[in-house]
This record gives structure tokens, C-alpha cells and sequence, in this order.
């Protein structure tokens, strides 16, 4: 048991993740599987897994008491609770990354025909990524979908008065900049280690423009810029 998926996945869980989990274990809207509830809160409460406190009939005695070993019914409830732990992992992940969520709710006001709700919400998002003290890649990722959003949402009327287009390209091209640049780094920090040579689109034209002095006000491509000329010139010397 201690190399099942569902072992793994929780050994991976740091402690944010591990207290969080317990409060979302015990919400009827997570499960109301009493047996799974009994199964993650023994699995849970051990500070460290050994094949002792893993052996398969203590986890079974654990969860169903007395009642006689069934290997597949413990197999079977492991199975519901890997299923109830990516389901969380992907609701940590969503409440991690509230504009890109706020951003598709205002995309589905928008398919159910209620664009003042829509507008309201592009709004809220507008106002936190203004706030936010950070231009990395996820900050212009998620510039280009607001604005995106805003587009969609545009009557033909109001996108023949005026548009946001050129904000959508600003914003794709410094994601798609801030990227380049950072994968970039990545394949030559490999390179380095494993001499192995890595070809990537558009990078000669990109390093060009920020050598020109194009981004000279974007932190992040200059940080991306300045730490690929360095991994370069280590492998040079």
C-alpha cells in the first residue's frame, strides 16, 4: 500500500495543503462517503508512512473494525479516495488563480445572456490585476484573457466605435516574450548540464528587440534576459 497512487499523492501534500484538505474532507459538497471519510482521516493522521501503519488489514480495521478483510473493497475505496484528492487538487489550484476564475465566470454570464453580470465581474478582475505588484508571465497571461474577455463582450456597434485590440497584442506579445525568455533559460541551464542543444523559435528576434531597448520598462523580460546572457555565457567560457 505504501507505493499506491493514493499513498504518493498525499506524501506530496505540504502543510498548507495537508490543513486545507482536512477542512474541505469534512464539507458534505467533498463527500458523504462515512467509510472514505474514515479511510483519508486514518491516512491522514499519520506523521509518516511505514509499511507498519500501511499494512493493508491495520488501514482495513481502521476504517470497517471488526468486519472480515476484503482486499477489493479496500482497493476500491483507495481508488474513491484518489478520486476525492485530485478533485481537490483542482479546486486548490482554481482558488489559487482567482482572476483566471473570475475570468471564465464572466465568459459563462456572457453565454447565458446576462452581460451586466459579466461586466461587473470583468471589472472586480480589472481592478485586482491593476493592484497586483507583479508583471510576470501569469500577470500578462491573465491581462490578455481579461481583455480578450472585454472584446467578446463587445457589441458589433461598440467594436466599430472603438476596441481594446491593441491591448490584446500588447498583452499576448509580453506573455509571449516573458515566455520564450524563461523556457529559453531552461533549455540552456539544460544544455549545460546535459549538452544537449536546444532550438527555439523567434528567441534570436526577441533577444534583438530587448537588446534595442524595446522592454527596457518590463522587469520581467529583463530578468529573463539578463539570466539567459548568463547561462550563455557560462557555456561559452
Amino acid at each position: 500500500m505504501k507505493g499506491s497512487k493514493l499513498v504518493r499523492l498525499l506524501n506530496t501534500l505540504d502543510k498548507l495543503e495537508k490543513i486545507k484538505f482536512k477542512k474541505w474532507l469534512r464539507s458534505p459538497l467533498a463527500t458523504n462517503h462515512t467509510d472514505l471519510r474514515h479511510l483519508m482521516d486514518y491516512l491522514m493522521s499519520r506523521r509518516v508512512f511505514t509499511d507498519r501503519n500501511l499494512h493493508k488489514e491495520k488501514v482495513f480495521i481502521a476504517v470497517y473494525g471488526a468486519q472480515k478483510y476484503e482486499d477489493a473493497k479496500l482497493r476500491h475505496l483507495m481508488s474513491l479516495g484518489v478520486s476525492l484528492l485530485e478533485e481537490f487538487v483542482r479546486n486548490f489550484l482554481i482558488n489559487n488563480r482567482p482572476n483566471y476564475t473570475e475570468i471564465n465566470q464572466a465568459n459563462w454570464y456572457k453565454e447565458r445572456q446576462l452581460p451586466k453580470l459579466a461586466q461587473q465581474q470583468l471589472r472586480r478582475t480589472t481592478a485586482s490585476l491593476a493592484a497586483s505588484s507583479t508583471r510576470d508571465e501569469q500577470y500578462f497571461y491573465e491581462s490578455m484573457m481579461l481583455e480578450e474577455a472585454k472584446f467578446s463582450l463587445q457589441g458589433r456597434n461598440e467594436r466599430l466605435g472603438g476596441n481594446n485590440l491593441e491591448a490584446i497584442h500588447q498583452y499576448r506579445t509580453l506573455f509571449f516574450v516573458i515566455a520564450t525568455l524563461k523556457y529559453a533559460c531552461i533549455g540552456a541551464s539544460h544544455q549545460n548540464l546535459k549538452q544537449t542543444d536546444y532550438s527555439v523559435p523567434m528567441l534570436n528576434n526577441i533577444l534583438a528587440q530587448v537588446e534595442e531597448g524595446q522592454y527596457a520598462e518590463q522587469v520581467g523580460v529583463q530578468l529573463y534576459y539578463n539570466a539567459y546572457k548568463m547561462l550563455k555565457s557560462v557555456e561559452e567560457a
